[in-house]
C-alpha cells in the first residue's frame, strides 16, 4: 500500500516529462480519461485525485496506485543510472523526501528496482491510515499534531526530532485514552506509568496484564517498547534512517492495537 504522500511525491516526477510522453504513460497504465487537462499540473492533478478517490474498489486501487508509483520510480533510477555517466548521484540524493517516504511506507530501493519489504496486506500504511482514522474519530488533536510532526520531520530527515514527537504521541495516547475512559479515577494519577496502569483496571482492559503487556513489576511489553523509544542518550546524530523508521513502525503498530481496543470500548458503552 502506497499513502497519500508518497502517491504525490511519485507523482511529481511526471513533472519532468512531456505532454506526449504523459499521454504514453497513461495509456499503459489505462487511466488515459483521468489525465486530462491543458496543463501538464492540471494532468498530474486529475490523476491524484482519481488514484486518492473511492471510485475504485479498495484492492484494485492499491494495484494500480503500486503499479503507477513503481515504474515513475524504477524510470527515475534508470535515468539516473545513465546520467552516472556524467554525473555521479544516487535516487536518495535526488530525491530525499520521496525516499524516506517510501522507506516508511515499507519499500527498499535495490538498483533499479522498487520492491516491498512486506506483502501488501502487511503494509505499515494499514496502521498509519487506520490510527489516522481513529485519532479524528475522537478529536485527539494535539496527538494527531505530534504523530504529523514525527512525519514531516522524518521525511525532512530529522532523526532525532521525529523520535521525540513519537515518544510524546505515544505517551499522550496512553494518557488521553485514561482520561476518557475513566476521567474521575485518571484525574487523581499523575504519573504516566499509573494512567498507563489504570488501563488495566478499566472495563473492558485496554492492556493485559495475562499478556505481560503491564504491570510485572515494569518488566512488561509496553515499558519495554518506550525504552526502545527513549533516546540513546543526550547527543543528537545517534538515530539514523534504519532506527527512525523502525520506531515509526513500532509505534504505529502499537497505537493502532491500542485505539482499536478503546474504539471497542467506547462503541459498547453507546
Amino acid at each position: 500500500m502506497v499513502s497519500r504522500k508518497t502517491l504525490i511525491a511519485a507523482l511529481s516526477l511526471l513533472e519532468g516529462r512531456t505532454h506526449a510522453e504523459i499521454g504514453k504513460f497513461s495509456l499503459i497504465h489505462s487511466v488515459e480519461n483521468e489525465t486530462l487537462g491543458s496543463s501538464k499540473a492540471d494532468r498530474i492533478n486529475n490523476l491524484t485525485r482519481y488514484l486518492i478517490s473511492n471510485k475504485l474498489e479498495e484492492r484494485e486501487a492499491q494495484d494500480l496506485t503500486f503499479d503507477i508509483v513503481k515504474d515513475l520510480i524504477e524510470d527515475e533510477l534508470e535515468l539516473i543510472e545513465r546520467m552516472n555517466g556524467w554525473e555521479v548521484t544516487t535516487f536518495k540524493d535526488k530525491h530525499p523526501k520521496l525516499f524516506n517516504y517510501l522507506i516508511k511506507d515499507g519499500f527498499i530501493v535495490d538498483g533499479i528496482s522498487l520492491r516491498r519489504k512486506l506483502p501488501q496486506d502487511f503494509s505499515p500504511v494499514i496502521n498509519e491510515n487506520e490510527v489516522d482514522r481513529l485519532l479524528i474519530k475522537y478529536q485527539m488533536n494535539t496527538l494527531k499534531v505530534h504523530l504529523d510532526q514525527a512525519l514531516d520531520n522524518f521525511h525532512d530527515s530529522k532523526w532525532e526530532s521525529s523520535n521525540a514527537q513519537l515518544r510524546s504521541f505515544l505517551e499522550g495516547l496512553f494518557n488521553e485514552i485514561a482520561d476518557k475512559l475513566d476521567p474521575i479515577e485518571s484525574a487523581k494519577i499523575q504519573s504516566d506509568n499509573g494512567k498507563r496502569d489504570l488501563l488495566g483496571r478499566t472495563n473492558p482492559p485496554i492492556l493485559f496484564s495475562d499478556l505481560n503487556e503491564i504491570y510485572n513489576d515494569g518488566k512488561n511489553f509496553i515499558n519495554g517498547v518506550f525504552k526502545r523509544i527513549h533516546r540513546r542518550g543526550s547527543h543528537p546524530g545517534l538515530s539514523d534512517l534504519n532506527d527512525c523508521t523502525f520506531r515509526i513502525h513500532l509505534v504505529y503498530l502499537v497505537a493502532a492495537e491500542v485505539l482499536r481496543r478503546f474504539d471497542h470500548a467506547m462503541e459498547n458503552r453507546r
